[in-house]
């Protein structure tokens, strides 16, 4: 079973709001009660913004709506060197 720990559902709330096709691609299975309790509202926020207005927020606005700290993972080589990382940090564990 994948340990999803709350930096792994953060960098995917990160990179959902970096890239809209993947939330529309994974909103049928999206469930904000299954993250983190520090992750759920701003997921909450997200999925409900979605809903309303069809389009995802901005960065800015989840963490001002909600008081996280989302990082805009609009750079892509931020986000490819997280996801490096976090393989080798999986690579070592097995």
């Amino acid at each position: 079973m994948a340990d999803y720990t709350s930096d792994l559902q953060k960098l995917f709330l990160e990179m959902f709001l970096a890239d809209a096709e993947s939330f529309v691609r994974a909103q049928n299975i999206f469930r904000y009660d299954h993250y983190d309790m520090s992750l759920r509202e701003p997921a909450k926020f997200v999925y409900e913004y979605a809903q309303e207005y069809k389009t995802l927020p901005d960065v800015e606005m989840v963490n001002a709506k909600t008081g996280s700290q989302l990082q805009s993972a609009s750079d892509q080589n931020i986000l490819i060197g997280s996801l490096m990382s976090m393989k080798d940090l999986q690579d070592t564990k097995n």
